[in-house]
């Protein structure tokens, strides 16, 4: 059916799209969107898509997820989701990452037998010199390192999923205790980062390099009482630092296409490279 699991990310082969300038362009950032998406997890190549998987971990679903997909025929289609079946047996639930390399056929497929589209995430770029110019004092910034630290980020998640204003409502405490324990797994390849104001922890976001010499920002959050400030773009900024350097020098971040957060990046230097649209089924 597939090699065995492997625990240590790597960089996905390269698809076989019928435009090769298409894969060059954005080839480099797709590499780098899937490296992150498997630090801590365990990968699993089937005959036409990697697997993704936390097993100890079934309600966080973006722990347990399809990429890299390659079917594009109605066999090869089968082929896949009878895999997936053997795979991910007793799980409630597909999940899927649909890229701009993602044979048209296979994401119809899925749309046709009633997957829908849980998020479109739109991947930016930056290759110069960040734009930021901050106005307000700067915070102090902390790596997370001590138990201490990881308790003040699950604090701070805790928080964030409670809003739901990235994840289309409300998250449960087992998956926000989930998603963090993700968090620690993926160190010490990514690095979390604390913001801190008047003593209070109030803001975190993330930085990763990847081995193609590429960067990435993610899973930025502020407390509602302390946005407007500036916090964003300070933890951005010092993301971006720690990535160059650490010998990064594009470099990624991701944004839900309906939130507001993609116009402070392209302000900042970033832009468009693609879209990610994530696609789930129940069962």
């Amino acid at each position: 059916m597939g090699s065995r699991f492997n625990d240590s990310p790597v960089m996905p082969e390269r698809h076989n799209p019928s435009s090769a300038s298409k894969t060059t362009a954005i080839q480099p950032a797709l590499d780098m969107y899937h490296y992150h998406g498997q630090l801590g997890r365990s990968q699993l190549q089937l005959s036409h898509c990697l697997v993704i998987q936390d097993a100890t971990k079934p309600q966080v679903w973006s722990a347990n997820k399809v990429c890299n997909i390659t079917a594009s025929t109605t066999a090869e289609i089968a082929t896949m989701m009878a895999e997936l079946d053997a795979v991910f047996a007793g799980l409630p639930y597909r999940n899927f990452d649909l890229t701009p390399l993602t044979p048209p056929t296979c994401a119809a497929h899925l749309l046709l037998h009633d997957y829908h589209e849980q998020s479109v995430i739109l991947q930016m770029l930056l290759t110069d010199e960040l734009n930021c110019r901050l106005d307000t004092p700067n915070p102090k910034l902390r790596p997370v390192h001590s138990d201490a630290d990881w308790q003040a980020l699950h604090q701070l998640v805790s928080i964030d999923h409670a809003e739901g204003a990235r994840t289309s409502g409300a998250l449960a405490e087992s998956v926000t205790k989930g998603i963090v324990a993700g968090y620690k797994a993926t160190a010490p390849a990514c690095q979390f980062f604390l913001a801190q104001v008047d003593d209070e922890t109030c803001a975190y976001g993330s930085a990763t390099v990847g081995p193609n010499a590429m960067g990435m920002v993610e899973d930025l959050f502020t407390l509602p009482t302390f946005r407007g400030r500036g916090l964003a773009s300070s933890l951005i900024k010092h993301c971006v630092e720690y990535c160059r350097g650490s010998g990064a020098t594009d470099i990624l971040i991701g944004s839900h296409a309906t939130d507001p957060p993609k116009h402070l990046y392209n302000r900042l230097g970033f832009k468009p490279r693609f879209l990610v649209r994530q696609v789930m089924k129940q069962l």
